[in-house]
């Protein structure tokens, strides 16, 4: 082992809530003798979080006014950074509240996916509410004969539409106290429900049961309380609300399947993502290869370093071991360089550099598409090297495709044996690989300039490898072989898929899952409101149906007539939602780097599927009626 750094315990904290932003395990003083390395004095570095204290927001704002002056004499006097290539800023602790876009993703999603489905729910309400107008309009003129008044009436059906939102309220927190493990599970969340204190839900409840009650309930209770007595009184049958009432069902219709039909395309558009960048071809083969992360540990010296990685080759199935300063899912360092071409003028192009060790290319299997990979053999290599040597000579290196464009080359094979200079250096060509996606599809692909270095690599990460062996097996007999040589250092690793998987394919795989959430239940509650619909409709033209019969219509073409009124306006919700969800998958997809074509297929999908349902929802009210014998229909006529 290293040299060892005692520690003395000086407290021990309670665990820390999930919501916390900035939390660990254990705290220690930063201290040169503990931390300092080659790197102490580099500015630029994303790893460190410095937290300050004001008195008040003034003295936070006139301390951020004087960091421009502060990086001039500190950051940019010493030729690390250029000005202009780094900036401090100051944040209040409070803003890094849902400050990761993964958290409020999360967060955005979720509201979405509730506020829409609540909107197709009043939708619902509205509906059946003002189609069963008709039902009540004799009651309603009863009461006013009486001497109700209007105002008496509309607080009679506000009351109403508040009994049966509270009665639902309670209903719904039911099934989500039922359904918060499984939506936690597939959302990878961890919320809970607590009825009192600062974020208890009951005031909110409340206040968001009064607040549906009068969205849902206002209008119904104005067309309810507007029937005149004397015109319903007088006529044979009761008030439906007539072409306006009808086509006011059909628009609000339109809208809640245009809701529902938006969640299905984007629901279908972020599975299919998903499914890409699962399958895409990332530039090397990820199956049979293991990353072993603990490599990069303090306290893990060189030549114990050198024992591990041997230690490892020996393990039984392994065909190959490497390191570097990246892997895929993981990059320790993220330092760039600008290169231009020899004798080039202009402005630089940055490259990261990347540290590889022997047989890097051929352990992740990526594809050479001109010249050759670093060897052994070529002495020019420079593998050898250390780095301060490095730094005074120019070695070879192998750059990818990205590199190529964006050094100006016409082709791989024109960047061949070219040289391209660091302002310190000129470094040679001798190769080009395809590009290796090593961190997030969200991410376009860097130009990168490989270095060959066999022997000091900065917190590395090994690459293992593997075959005739499953993932489970091959990663007990890899701890096994770590713990023969470093049995006091913890082991960690993770197959190649499953890193990628925790740092950048599991957030939105979460997210699709809560769309898909969504979308079922938003389909769902639009199809209860359409039977419920399709069935008081019905129920009212089962004379209509009846004429319609005994003048010689069949079956077939009853059936075709009442689909067909309710497909209408599931139909027409297509030109509300396809636009909608076209531009919001345009975006969201515009967020990656590596993404699907955006295709009609979705739209055309989403909408057969859409209007499949809606058919089969009514279908069974359209069937009875269609099918009734015309006799009973017009018996009591």
């Amino acid at each position: 082992m290293g040299r060892p750094i005692p520690y003395k315990v000086g407290a021990v904290l309670r665990d820390m809530p999930d919501d916390v932003t900035f939390k660990s395990e254990m705290f220690a003083q930063i201290s040169r003798t503990r931390f300092g390395n080659e790197w102490w004095e580099h500015w630029g570095s994303a790893s460190l979080t410095t937290f300050l204290r004001f008195p008040d927001a003034v003295a936070a704002r006139t301390f951020e006014a004087q960091l421009p002056a502060f990086l001039d004499r500190h950051a940019y006097a010493g030729g690390n950074l250029k000005k202009g290539e780094y900036f401090q800023s100051l944040r209040p602790l409070t803003a890094m509240h849902l400050y990761s876009p993964g958290d409020r993703a999360i967060v955005t999603t979720l509201g979405a996916v509730g506020l829409l489905t609540l909107l197709i729910a009043i939708v619902n309400y509205v509906n059946l509410a003002t189609a069963r107008a008709g039902l009540r309009a004799r009651e309603v003129a009863m009461r006013k004969v009486l001497g109700g008044t209007r105002r008496s009436l509309i607080r009679q059906f506000l009351g109403e539409a508040l009994a049966t939102v509270a009665v639902a309220a309670l209903i719904g927190l039911a099934l989500a106290e039922i359904a918060l493990p499984f939506i936690n599970a597939l959302g990878g969340t961890t919320l809970a429900i607590r009825y009192v204190g600062w974020d208890g839900v009951v005031l909110p409840l409340v206040l968001l049961v009064l607040g549906i009650a009068l969205v849902a309930g206002l209008y119904p209770a104005f067309v309810l309380s507007g029937f005149r007595p004397a015109a319903v009184l007088a006529s044979t049958r009761a008030p439906g609300g007539g072409r306006s009432g009808t086509r006011l069902r059909s628009a609000l219709v339109v809208v809640q399947f245009a809701i529902a039909i938006a969640f299905a395309i984007a629901t279908g558009v972020m599975l299919k993502q998903t499914e890409h960048i699962r399958d895409a071809d990332l530039g090397f083969r990820r199956d049979g290869l293991m990353i072993v992360r603990s490599l990069m540990t303090g306290g893990i010296d060189s030549p114990q370093r050198a024992a591990i990685l041997r230690s490892l080759a020996a393990a039984p199935g392994v065909t190959g071991v490497t390191v570097a300063n990246n892997a895929p899912g993981d990059q320790s360092t993220t330092n760039f360089s600008g290169y231009s071409r020899a004798g080039a003028s202009g402005s630089k192009i940055s490259l990261m550099d990347v540290g590889t060790g022997r047989d890097y290319f051929r352990v992740y299997g990526a594809r050479l598409v001109a010249g050759r990979l670093f060897d052994v053999a070529h002495a020019d290599d420079r593998g050898l090297l250390t780095l301060a040597e490095r730094k005074r000579a120019g070695p070879n290196v192998v750059i990818n495709r990205t590199a190529v464009t964006a050094l100006g080359f016409a082709s791989p094979a024109a960047a061949l044996g070219q040289a391209i200079n660091d302002g310190e250096r000129d470094s040679t060509i001798i190769g080009i690989v395809d590009d290796l996606r090593f961190r997030s599809p969200r991410d376009a692909v860097t130009p990168v300039a490989y270095t060959y270095n066999t022997v000091d690599i900065l917190s590395p990460f090994a690459a293992v490898r593997y075959a005739g062996r499953d993932a489970k097996t091959m990663m007990a007999a890899l701890e096994a072989a770590w713990k023969r040589v470093v049995p006091s250092v913890p082991f960690e690793a993770r197959s190649v898929e499953d890193n990628l998987y925790q740092r950048y394919y599991k957030a939105d795989a979460q997210r699709s899952r809560l769309f898909t959430i969504g979308a079922v239940l938003a389909i769902l509650i639009g199809c209860i409101g359409l039977y419920g619909l399709a069935a008081f409709d019905t129920a009212r033209r089962v004379k209509e149906i009846g004429i319609r019969k005994t003048l010689g219509a069949s079956t077939a073409e009853v059936l075709r007539l009442l689909i067909g009124q309710f497909l209408r306006p599931v139909i027409l919700a297509n030109l509300v939602a396809w636009p909608l969800a076209y531009v919001a998958m345009q975006r969201w997809l515009g967020g990656f780097d590596d993404r699907i074509a955006l295709s009609p297929l979705f739209f055309v999908g989403a909408s057969f599927a859409a209007a499949l349902i809606a058919s089969g929802t009514v279908f069974g009210q359209a069937w009875r009626v269609a099918r009734a014998e015309p006799a009973r229909a017009l018996r009591h006529e």
